[in-house]
């Protein structure tokens, strides 16, 4: 669901405001997808006036329409980030191949790097592994996750944390080979080990949607939280799971620090 006008009850899209008040305006109530909520508390959401503001350069814009064509920095940043990460990549080599001799190269290249960044006043600032920040991942896209929720759910969120704000691309996986992985962690990048690394993601990523389904557990339908609680169980006791959702967020984010890198 991409479109900013959308139905909690049935959780289906609408193009305008206009659109989205007609469908409250229906005497039936539409299925129940999502939340157990009437059209008359979804009218009065509505019609609160909502400011929208962009996540990298802060400015707010009192219309959707504007906030979504508004241009910002993000593709210089992007450009700046993809140079980095080309950075890394060449130095995630050269420490695999001598530990010791690499660990000298990763910090002098890294905080070259970094250097070149503030020199060209790069307003971007790359939030710790495990402290992102996830303030761009909006309500209807949660809602959406856990009325759907399986490993493939997991993965597409863990997307969205990591891959689609600029400021949380702290996790640098050149190829699938490697058992290494490079974090920022408190201002400087880490060799880390890359299947701790994923098991720990996995687990934090399904606690933040966890997060959100508790507190709105009380409105969902019977079926989305019987679904939810059975998938939650079967992510808790199978190691099977675990793997493949481990495999699926492998493949993910080294396809998208190879996108990164094609640029």
């Amino acid at each position: 669901m991409t479109d900013e006008f959308f139905c909690q009850r049935c959780l289906k899209d609408f193009s305008t405001k206009y659109k989205l008040r007609r469908h409250y305006n229906r005497k039936k109530l539409c299925k129940l997808n999502g939340l157990d909520i009437t059209y008359e508390d979804m009218i009065k959401e509505l019609d609160i006036d909502k400011s929208h503001r962009c996540t990298t350069c802060k400015k707010s814009f009192k219309y959707y329409t504007s906030y979504k064509n508004h241009k910002c920095l993000i593709k210089d940043n992007l450009d700046i980030l993809s140079d980095t990460i080309k950075e890394q990549k060449k130095i995630l080599k050269e420490l695999i191949k001598d530990k010791k001799e690499g660990a000298n190269i990763i910090r002098n290249n890294v905080n070259n790097t970094l250097n070149i960044m503030n020199h060209n006043n790069i307003n971007i600032t790359i939030n710790d592994f495990g402290d992102e920040d996830i303030s761009h991942i909006n309500y209807q896209f949660v809602l959406d996750i856990i009325s759907k929720m399986n490993g493939s759910a997991i993965i597409k969120y863990i997307k969205a944390v990591h891959c689609n704000n600029p400021c949380n691309l702290n996790i640098i996986l050149p190829n699938h080979k490697q058992k290494y992985v490079l974090l920022w962690k408190n201002n400087k990048w880490e060799l880390n080990n890359k299947k701790s690394v994923l098991d720990g993601m996995i687990v934090k990523n399904f606690d933040r949607i966890n997060d959100v389904y508790e507190k709105i557990e009380y409105k969902l339908p019977p079926k989305i939280k019987k679904e939810y609680n059975n998938y939650a169980d079967t992510f808790d006791k199978s190691t099977k799971e675990r793997e493949l959702i481990k495999n699926g967020a492998l493949n993910m984010l080294v396809e998208n620090n190879n996108k990164l890198l094609k640029n």
